[in-house]
């Protein structure tokens, strides 16, 4: 999230939209953050959805001048709020968990974590005034999916149009005059983190050479009923390619990869459930349930009925 410092009219024109309920002056951000701290430690002994559904809490916008030291250490921070950060105008250098580095200019976003090692702010010797808007996100489970979304893309993502539509949704109905009821808001911040998902794979793809889609198809959903040639052909490789590179990729051969999940499943479905043979064959991907039976006789050396058995005595 931005600093609290006093911020300027920035002579640089910002080359994405700015919106109304962004221009929010740093005195009235404060008081607004002071009330939000407030009523959440009033309710911080009780337990309601607040804390698990999905929610957008605080936004804010703000300019700052060059000169101004500007650098955050995301660890030092308390956990729980996922930030998208938006840059108009003036440019940040964005340190990922894993060390790297991305900088981020105007017409980009970043996404960070409080609690997590990263670390976000002005490059060294920094001369661009800088213009920024953000939103925070918190609920249960949502830490899982940005860091997801931060996979496929990175911390850096371009800004589209569907992005700032997305966040001044967001903002307008944690805006408390709107009275948006918390499972209306759960549904649109998941819309809104599907959207970064979806964007995200779709740009990753672009970016892939036809076998590596191929790998991912088979590693996203190995209980379809894959045949390795049909998916080769699809993506316009050869299934001895395919073969390569997945063994390359993986360490294994891509039938034996697809088997021992497929087992792994049918495995999870017996121990936990009580649903027919027939059905966690299906779901597990198996033709049949003789095919099941004799994989899943190689692997543990039971029979399905056996390990359910065995599995209930031994949890």
């Amino acid at each position: 999230m931005a600093g609290s410092a006093t911020p300027i009219v920035s002579r640089h024109r910002p080359s994405v939209p700015e919106f109304d309920f962004f221009a929010t002056t740093p005195c009235a951000l404060r008081v607004g953050l002071l009330l939000w701290w407030a009523s959440a430690q009033v309710c911080d002994s009780m337990t309601d959805d607040a804390d698990i559904l999905w929610q957008a809490t605080v936004y804010g916008r703000e300019a700052l001048p060059a000169t101004h030291p500007y650098w955050y250490e995301n660890i030092n921070r308390p956990f729980g709020f996922n930030i998208i950060q938006v840059v108009e105008a003036g440019q940040v250098v964005v340190r990922a968990g894993d060390g790297s580095q991305h900088l981020a200019g105007a017409g980009q976003a970043f996404l960070f974590r409080y609690g997590e090692d990263s670390a976000y702010g002005f490059p060294p010797g920094n001369t661009l005034p800088y213009v920024t808007h953000w939103i925070t996100l918190e609920g249960a489970g949502l830490a899982a999916h940005w860091d997801y979304v931060r996979t496929l893309t990175g911390p850096v993502v371009p800004v589209t149009d569907e992005l700032l539509a997305g966040m001044r949704h967001l903002a307008e109905l944690a805006e408390p005059r709107t009275r948006c009821s918390r499972p209306a808001m759960a549904m649109a911040v998941h819309a809104f983190v599907m959207q970064l998902v979806t964007s995200g794979g779709e740009r990753r793809r672009q970016t892939q050479s036809p076998v590596e889609r191929a790998i991912d198809d088979l590693l996203a959903n190995p209980a379809a009923p894959w045949s390795l040639k049909e998916v080769a052909d699809e993506h316009g490789v050869s299934r001895e390619h395919l073969t390569r590179a997945f063994l390359g990729r993986i360490g294994q051969p891509p039938a034996t990869w697809l088997n021992q999940a497929r087992v792994t499943k049918a495995c999870h479905l017996l121990g936990q459930t009580d649903i027919a043979l027939a059905d966690i064959a299906a779901q597990a991907g198996f033709s049949s349930t003789h095919t099941m039976a004799r994989q899943l006789k190689e692997a543990t050396g039971h029979a399905p009925s056996t390990y359910r058995d065995r599995r209930r005595k031994h949890p």
